[in-house]
């Protein structure tokens, strides 16, 4: 069974967190210095291997809702959320570097894919998508009532067929969703807090002023050079990335960086490599490789590791059972929860938000 992690971000590392993690060294400080979603701090705080566990990211909403929901817990209201309308999003949306939590919970639950940019549904799916919202989402029965006796005729009226595919992508309630996702992971870190006994907290910063002596084991995940991202809507210099990447490696940190594509192969090498399903297009989704590289020689990361690389490892397909990169058991979610923690897979599909609520307004 697939295992999530962290929010549902889009281009998320969620389905390969656990394996990058078995990848990594075992140390005291674990830096995730763009951690996005969370989702390699989260499956790094599971695996028992660090005693401090700290992500940094220079989106302060995203900063906000991570500490909301992975570190602080119950500060979010789940099940009274309203229901967001376009123009509360797009309100919310303007006030996007506030910090207020109740901002970026609308901001990404009530975004497509999680994007905090766009609304979930296009103006030709509102209509629909709002009354099948009301039917869950209502506070008493009465009202629920109506509002599904509103939705069946206009369903009727737009002769929209119930068994048809239509419906059924319209059926999809992704703001619902996104706000399940977000509990189940806020509810599996409650339940293992106390187990785990290690410490985890998210900061805002750019990683270019993070203080990276603080730290033993350094992870990268910055915007891929390929597909050309931007950094907190500025231009993301990777010449001063594979500046500060050196700088590093000459103190001697343990530096490993997520890409496509090698960041120096002058003084990186790929220790692993393995293929999985990119979803950072709605219409289209295709399969990629990604790669793990190690500032340092293969012998350096034998010394860290206890492993062998001089094949990197190809960790395979998405959930594989078998792509590991290291074996060894570390107390990776059940020794840190137990079967009496909830995971965070129970009954979500985490392909929904990139294969519906295409954004068509």
């Amino acid at each position: 069974m697939s295992h999530n992690y962290g929010l549902p971000y889009k281009g998320s590392k969620n389905s390969i967190a656990e394996r990058i993690v078995q990848c990594l060294p075992k140390g005291g400080r674990f830096l995730d210095a763009c951690c996005g979603g969370g989702a390699i701090s989260h499956a790094a705080y599971l695996s028992g291997r660090y005693a401090s566990i700290t992500g940094y990211d220079i989106n302060k909403s995203i900063i906000t809702l991570l500490n909301a929901v992975m570190v602080e817990g119950g500060k979010i209201d789940y099940e009274h959320f309203p229901l967001i309308t376009m123009e509360e999003f797009y309100e919310a949306k303007t006030r996007w570097d506030d910090g207020n939590l109740n901002d970026a919970v609308i901001r990404y639950t009530a975004s497509f894919g999680f994007n905090g940019q766009d609304y979930l549904w296009g103006k030709d799916r509102l209509p629909y998508k709002y009354l099948m919202q009301k039917v869950v989402s209502l506070p008493t029965k009465f009202e629920r009532r109506e509002a599904l006796r509103d939705l069946i005729n206009t369903l009727n009226t737009a002769k929209i067929p119930y068994d048809s595919t239509e419906f059924k992508n319209l059926a999809h309630l992704e703001q619902v969703q996104n706000l399940h996702r977000i509990k189940l992971v806020e509810d599996e870190l409650e339940c293992a807090r106390d187990a785990i006994g290690t410490t985890l907290e998210f900061r805002v910063s750019s990683m270019f002023d993070i203080n990276f002596e603080a730290y033993d084991v350094i992870y990268f995940d910055p915007p891929y050079k390929s597909a050309q991202k931007r950094y907190n809507h500025k231009d993301f210099s990777f010449l001063m990335f594979r500046a500060l990447l050196n700088v590093l490696r000459e103190t001697g940190k343990s530096v490993f960086v997520s890409e496509y594509e090698n960041p120096d192969p002058e003084h990186f090498i790929e220790v692993a490599n393995f293929k999985k399903l990119s979803t950072q297009s709605a219409q289209v989704n295709k399969t990629v490789t990604e790669r793990l590289f190690f500032g340092g020689t293969a012998d350096d990361y034998k010394k860290l590791t206890n492993r062998d690389i001089s094949q990197p490892a190809d960790l395979g397909q998405d959930d594989s059972e078998d792509a590991v990169c290291d074996d060894t058991p570390d107390g990776v979610r059940p020794a840190a929860g137990g079967e009496q923690c909830p995971e965070t897979d129970a009954g979500i599909d985490s392909t929904n938000q990139s294969n519906q609520g295409v954004n068509n307004g």
